[in-house]
């Protein structure tokens, strides 16, 4: 497929996505490796930070409203109002965020949760909502391309936050200290959020004009908010089953399996989808040449099948391996569920590129009615899988439900758009061909062995497609 002119050369996505992973796998690695050593030395503990997190991540889409995908829309189409705008998103979640922790502690306390569980709870929601506020003000930064600012605003306070929780795991202080990680964490970036932002705009947030929603907006806000509270209560609810008919064993064991295709589902959805595409996409096709949208739709889907496909085999071959060196035999009872969350991965990709490009489409109305389907089949399904299969259960659960949704999504957006075309998918197709065979010729020699050269032999394959295709370019170009 040809490029666009005005597509983002897949050099510039990588560069400015770079910067952005580079600070997200610090925090991710720091994190990561704390939360094996709480794994390790307290599965209790371990188990009630899930169960926080869980808690935090479905109150998440309440506290923001859809206000940071909102935001970059807007900051993407038109800078006009940016100041007051940004400080109109910052007064609101925060508004919010308060109201969203007193639903927490009202429901908890109908359910009986013991002091200790609110308690430590309510500290990673506090946490949570200065995290919250600090995204607001870096949604400038992404608009204007200037992912470097936005690392360095993130991996100095994540560094300080995580060797603060690396001190309680030594000195084996109560799980209460090690949960005020999250609270320092989102505290020390809102701070160097707000100070950088100021610098790249000069504004005051206690004086200028207001930012007035009109009728439109306030639709806008109110569909964002039902997306994004639909999108993450079908990927979280599952942790909430377990708790009502399994053990804090169980979400770990779930967990830690969810945790192998965590990070690269993050850093494909948030930050080269989210961060990086998400505003050249609102900027083309606020342009309003439907032609060379849907080329660089097109484009990029076929990247994220060609490279999200062979991730998603990554995982599920190997993620149980990486499991047990991680966490150690303990966790074994995982390691049937790693391949079920590398395939619900791989559809993790396809689902958030189709909504944020439906988001840049102005598509959100049509968008929410869509994630009816998911969250139903989440909630179904909880009852009749994870009851009586546990972990397995609710990892299936999460599978069919994306699935469920991708099967709707392109449906969807192929008859607004006709991004999809068979022919430009015969490369991918031969490379997983060549995969396979490779695969099944040394299979019988050694597992390792077969799958390791079988996935090199097809990113080779795709490196190799790739310089030919821009190879052709060049020569139609002169």
């Amino acid at each position: 497929m040809v490029k666009s002119n005005q597509e983002i050369p897949l050099r510039t996505v990588a560069l400015r996505s770079s910067a952005l992973i580079g600070s997200k796998t610090v925090q991710d690695g720091m994190l990561f490796l704390l939360f094996i050593w709480l794994a390790r030395t307290d599965q209790s503990g371990y188990g009630l930070i899930v169960l926080g997190l869980s808690v935090v991540m479905l109150l998440r889409s309440l506290q923001s409203l859809g206000l940071d995908q909102y935001t970059l829309r807007e900051l993407s189409s038109s800078q006009a109002h940016t100041g007051p705008l940004l400080k109109q998103m910052a007064m609101t979640k925060f508004l919010i965020a308060g109201i969203t922790i007193l639903i927490f502690v009202a429901f908890a306390l109908v359910k009986q949760w013991p002091f200790h569980q609110i308690v430590i709870i309510c500290i990673l929601l506090a946490g949570q909502c200065f995290e919250g506020l600090a995204d607001t003000f870096f949604n400038l930064y992404r608009a204007e391309g200037l992912s470097i600012n936005e690392s360095i605003c993130r991996t100095g306070p994540n560094t300080i936050a995580s060797l603060y929780g690396a001190g309680c795991l030594y000195c084996h202080l109560d799980i209460f200290f090690f949960s005020l990680l999250f609270f320092l964490s989102g505290s020390l970036k809102l701070g160097a959020a707000v100070y950088g932002t100021s610098k790249l705009r000069d504004f005051s947030l206690t004086q200028g004009t207001r930012f007035r929603l009109g009728k439109s907006g306030i639709r806008s806000l109110i569909l964002f908010s039902g997306i994004s509270f639909f999108g993450m209560f079908y990927n979280e609810i599952q942790i909430f089953w377990l708790k009502q008919y399994h053990t804090f064993i169980d979400i770990a064991l779930y967990r830690t399996a969810q945790d192998i295709a965590a990070s690269i589902c993050g850093v494909v959805a948030q930050i080269i989808i989210g961060a990086v595409l998400f505003p050249q996409l609102i900027n083309i096709f606020s342009k309003k040449n439907k032609a060379e949208f849907q080329k660089i739709v097109g484009s990029y889907f076929l990247e994220l099948i060609t490279l999200g496909s062979g991730l998603s085999l990554f995982l599920s071959l190997f993620g149980g391996t990486l499991l047990l060196l991680i966490y150690g035999d303990q966790y074994r009872s995982a390691v049937p569920l790693v391949p079920l969350f590398g395939a619900a991965a791989f559809f993790s990709f396809i689902n958030n590129f189709i909504i944020n490009v439906l988001l840049a489409m102005r598509e959100e109305k049509q968008l929410l009615r869509l994630l009816f389907l998911p969250v139903s089949i989440s909630i179904l399904l909880g009852p009749l899988l994870i009851a009586n299969t546990g972990p397995m259960g609710a990892a299936s659960s999460l599978l069919l439900s994306r699935v469920a949704l991708s099967i709707l999504l392109v449906t969807i957006l192929q008859k607004k758009l006709r991004f999809f075309k068979f022919a430009d998918y015969r490369k991918v197709a031969y490379y997983w061909l060549m995969t396979a065979i490779i695969f099944g010729l040394l299979i019988q020699v050694n597992f390792f062995l077969s799958s390791s050269l079988a996935l090199i032999i097809y990113f080779l394959l795709i490196l190799f497609g790739q310089k030919s295709s821009e190879k052709d370019v060049d020569r139609k170009v002169f």
